[in-house]
C-alpha cells in the first residue's frame, strides 16, 4: 500500500497533471481553432440542438461520480492531515501489490493530462443537460485523433486509478457505475452523425470509441 507521502504525491501530482498541460497546450493553441476542427455546415435539425441524455445510464454514472468525489475528498483530507496510514479507510482497504499502486499513479496522472487536452481541443465541450452551441465544431485533433470520447475515457480511468492506488472497495462500485457512460456516448454519437453526416462517418471509421484502433480503414 502507498504511504501517506506517496499518496499525497500521487494526488497533488494528479492535480498538477491537469493544470500544467492545460496552460501549455492552451498557450500553444492561441486564439485559433484547434487543429482538426470540422465546422457544422448548418444542415442540422432542431431535434439535435441539445446534447442527448440517456437518463438511466446518466443517473448511474452520477452515482459513480458521487462515490469518487466522496472518497477523493476523504483521501485529500487524510493526506493533508498526514493520517492516511492510520485511517479506517487504510485498514479496511484491499491490500493491492505495490506495483498496482504505482501503475494507478501513472494512470491517474495520465487521466489528468487527457482531461487537459480535451479542454483545449474540444471547443464545444458541453454538459449533456445544456444546449449545443450554434455553429457546432467537431473535434478530431489532439486526443480525438485516437478516440472519439477521450473525456469519458478520462473519467473512467480516474475512478479506476484511485482504486488501484488505495484499494478502497467502494471505488469498485464507482468504477462499474462509470462504465455506463458508454450508453451516453452512443446517444451522443447518433446526434453527431445527424449533424455531420459523412464527415462523422469518415471520422468514426478511423477512431475507436474508447480504445484507439490499431489499423485505420
Amino acid at each position: 500500500m502507498l504511504s501517506n507521502y506517496e499518496l499525497s504525491l500521487a494526488i497533488f501530482g494528479g492535480i498538477f497533471s491537469l493544470i500544467i498541460p492545460y496552460v501549455i497546450l492552451r498557450g500553444l493553441r492561441g486564439p485559433k481553432k484547434p487543429k482538426g476542427s470540422i465546422l457544422e455546415d448548418g444542415g442540422s435539425s432542431s431535434e439535435v440542438n441539445r446534447t442527448p441524455v440517456n437518463s438511466i445510464s446518466f443517473l448511474i454514472v452520477i452515482i459513480g461520480i458521487v462515490i469518487f468525489c466522496f472518497y477523493f475528498l476523504r483521501l485529500l483530507g487524510h493526506c493533508l492531515g498526514n493520517s492516511w496510514e492510520t485511517s479506517e479507510l487504510y485498514a479496511q482497504a484491499i491490500q493491492l501489490p505495490k506495483w498496482i499502486n504505482y501503475l494507478g499513479i501513472a494512470v491517474f496522472w495520465f487521466s489528468g493530462i487527457l482531461k487537459a487536452s480535451v479542454k483545449v481541443f474540444n471547443i464545444n465541450l458541453t454538459p449533456c443537460f445544456m444546449p449545443m452551441k450554434e455553429g457546432y465544431t467537431l473535434a478530431t485533433g489532439g486526443p480525438y485523433k485516437f478516440v472519439r470520447h477521450p473525456k469519458y475515457l478520462s473519467e473512467i480511468l480516474t475512478v479506476l486509478s484511485l482504486f488501484m492506488m488505495t484499494g478502497i472497495k467502494e471505488l469498485i462500485i464507482g468504477f462499474i457505475c462509470s462504465l455506463f457512460i458508454v450508453f451516453q456516448a452512443n446517444s451522443e454519437e447518433k446526434a453527431l452523425q445527424k449533424i455531420f453526416g459523412k464527415d462523422w462517418d469518415d471520422y468514426a471509421l478511423k477512431t475507436g470509441m474508447f480504445i484507439p484502433k490499431l489499423t485505420k480503414r
